[in-house]
C-alpha cells in the first residue's frame, strides 16, 4: 500500500499547556490504497501500537460503497489520538499530537 500525496493533509492548532501558556498541536491525515487483508492489517497495526504503549480499540465500519473498513484507534504515549482504517480499496490514517510548546502560526 502506498499513501496518496495528493490527499495528504496536515495542519497546526493553538492549544493551552498545563501551566496555562500557549502551545501548539499537530494534525495529520493520509489516504492510501487498499490492502489485501484489511482485518489482518488492522490487527497488525493495533498490536504494534499496543507494543508502543498505546491503548487500542478495534471497530468496523463501512465505506460509502458498502465495502468494510477495519479501524484501530489508539490513545496515549506521545499522541493524543491516532486512527487507522484498512479496507480493500482504501486505507486512511489520522493523528493528533499532544499539546506542546510552540506557536501554531509558526510551526518552524
Amino acid at each position: 500500500m502506498e499513501w496518496n500525496p495528493s490527499q495528504d493533509n496536515s495542519w497546526t492548532q493553538d492549544c493551552v499547556l498545563a501551566g496555562g501558556s500557549r502551545g501548539a498541536l499537530f494534525n495529520v491525515t493520509r489516504v492510501g490504497g487498499g490492502v489485501p487483508d484489511p482485518k489482518a492489517t488492522q490487527q497488525l497495526v493495533g498490536a504494534a501500537w499496543a507494543a508502543d504503549g498505546l491503548d487500542v480499540q478495534y471497530s468496523t465500519d463501512s465505506y460509502n460503497d458498502g465495502s468494510p473498513q477495519y479501524v484501530v484507534s489508539g490513545t496515549g504515549g506521545r499522541v493524543a489520538s491516532v486512527q487507522f482504517g484498512a479496507g480493500p480499496h482504501r486505507s486512511t490514517i489520522s493523528a493528533v499530537s499532544r499539546c506542546g510548546a510552540g506557536d501554531a502560526a509558526e510551526p518552524g
